[in-house]
């Protein structure tokens, strides 16, 4: 394969993975961002006590961080570290992966703090 198409199928396959999980994170954002007292009010069972049943557990705001980085660790070991050789076929991607996904979640984590705390004061 010639240096050029690599670095074009390369440069097609960034784009794509940023649009996907670019979609993802702007989701989870917006997910994450709304006040959900109106979406999920308290409701009421119909049982003899009539107790209150609490709203249902939103998604925690760390956990696409989390994932990325899981991810991240996983793409590095298999990049840079692991001795199987049938993972030399994939060394490449794992390493793009690695230097995509680490930095991604670190700055996501840091940025998500940051916005925790300017909500919280």
């Amino acid at each position: 394969m010639p240096a050029s198409t690599f670095f074009i199928f390369l440069q097609n396959m960034c784009y794509s993975f940023f649009l996907i999980h670019g979609g993802i994170l702007l989701f989870f954002v917006k997910v994450i961002s709304q006040d959900t007292s109106k979406v999920y009010p308290k409701r009421r069972i119909m049982s003899n006590n009539n107790k209150e049943q609490k709203s249902p557990p939103q998604i925690g705001p760390y956990l696409f961080p989390t994932l990325l980085a899981i991810f991240g660790l996983w793409c590095l070991y298999d990049g840079w570290f692991t001795s199987n050789p049938e993972m030399q076929d994939h060394q490449l991607f794992n390493r793009i992966c690695s230097l995509i996904l680490l930095p991604w979640a670190i700055i996501d984590f840091m940025a998500l703090s940051e916005s925790l705390k300017r909500i919280s004061v």
